[in-house]
C-alpha cells in the first residue's frame, strides 16, 4: 500500500497489480468516484482521508454520548446514524441487550473481560533460553 501511494497519486494500474485482494477490492471501493479519470490525485486522497477523519470523530462524538450517563438502551443503540458503530455495540453487548439495557457494570465487566488480548508490543526475549550448544 505504501509504495503505490509514495508518488502521491495512485493509477488504476498500480491497484490491479496489487496482489493482496482485500487491500485491492477496499481500496476500488473507497476510491470508486476518484478513480473515474484512471488517477487518484494527492489532493483526491488529502479530501478523502479529512472525510475518514471527520466520520471517525463524529462516530466517536455519538459514542461518547451514548455513554454520558453510564448506561446504554436499546432505543439509544437504535438511534445512532453511524451503521458501523450501532452494528458493533449490537453484537459485542448482545447477552446485556436482552433486557433493552446496558448497565455500568455490565459496560465494566465487557471492558475488563477484553483486558489482555489483542496484540502484545515490547514484550522481548523474556524466560527463554536460547542456549542449544
Amino acid at each position: 500500500k505504501a509504495a503505490i501511494f509514495e508518488d502521491n497519486q495512485v493509477t488504476q494500474e498500480e491497484i490491479d497489480s496489487i496482489t493482496y485482494t482485500k487491500l485491492k477490492e477496499k481500496l476500488l471501493e473507497e476510491f470508486v468516484t476518484e478513480l473515474e479519470d484512471g488517477v487518484i490525485t494527492e489532493e483526491e486522497l488529502i479530501a478523502h482521508k479529512e472525510v475518514k477523519k471527520a466520520e471517525h470523530e463524529a462516530m466517536h462524538a455519538e459514542k461518547a454520548a451514548i455513554f454520558e450517563d453510564n448506561q446504554v438502551t436499546q432505543e439509544e443503540i437504535d438511534a445512532l446514524t453511524n451503521t458501523k458503530l450501532k452494528d458493533r455495540l449490537t453484537e459485542r453487548y448482545a447477552s446485556e441487550l436482552e433486557d433493552g439495557v446496558i448497565t455500568e457494570e455490565e459496560l465494566k465487566s465487557g471492558h475488563e473481560n477484553r483486558k489482555g488480548k489483542g496484540h502484545k508490543k515490547g514484550r522481548g526475549m523474556h524466560d527463554h533460553d536460547h542456549d542449544d550448544e
